[in-house]
C-alpha cells in the first residue's frame, strides 16, 4: 500500500516527469472554456511553483487570465481586446465565486512576487478591473 503524500499535484507531476521538458507548454488560452476551468487549477500551481523566475508557465497562465492589451488606439486592435475580454468574461460565467476569488487572489499575488512582475503588472491591472471582479 502506498503511503499517503501531502505533495501538491504540481509537485507531484514534478517527481513523475523529471526531466520531461515541456510538461506545461501549451498555454490554457488555448483550451476550450470547459477544458480551461478544468486545468486552470493545474497551472496555478505550476505558476506559484515557478513565480520567482522568468517562467513560460507563469506568464502563459497570467496571459491566458488577462485581455491583450491593445498597441495602438487603432479600430483592429480595439476590437481585439474586446474579443478577449469577453472570451474571459464567458470563462468566468462558468465559473463559481469561490473560483473567480482564487484567480483575484492568484493574480493579486503575481503582479507583488513575480520575478518579472513590473512587465506583468500592467495585463494584470486591467483583468482585474475588467474581468475577475
Amino acid at each position: 500500500m502506498r503511503a499517503y503524500s501531502r505533495r501538491t499535484p504540481a509537485q507531484a507531476l514534478g517527481r513523475d516527469f523529471h526531466g520531461v521538458r515541456g510538461l506545461f507548454t501549451c498555454s490554457p488560452a488555448l483550451l476550450t472554456p470547459e477544458a480551461f476551468n478544468a486545468f486552470l487549477p493545474a497551472y496555478l500551481l505550476r505558476a506559484l511553483d515557478d513565480l520567482p523566475e522568468h517562467c513560460a508557465v507563469v506568464e502563459f497562465t497570467v496571459y491566458s487570465l488577462c485581455p491583450n492589451q491593445p498597441e495602438e488606439n487603432g479600430q483592429d486592435e480595439r476590437r481585439d481586446y474586446e474579443d478577449g475580454v469577453n472570451r474571459l468574461l464567458q470563462n468566468a460565467r462558468l465559473m463559481s465565486p469561490p473560483q473567480i476569488q482564487a484567480i483575484r487572489g492568484f493574480l493579486s499575488f503575481v503582479q507583488e512576487n513575480a520575478g518579472n512582475a513590473e512587465w506583468l503588472r500592467p495585463f494584470i491591472i486591467d483583468a482585474l478591473k475588467k474581468v475577475w471582479r
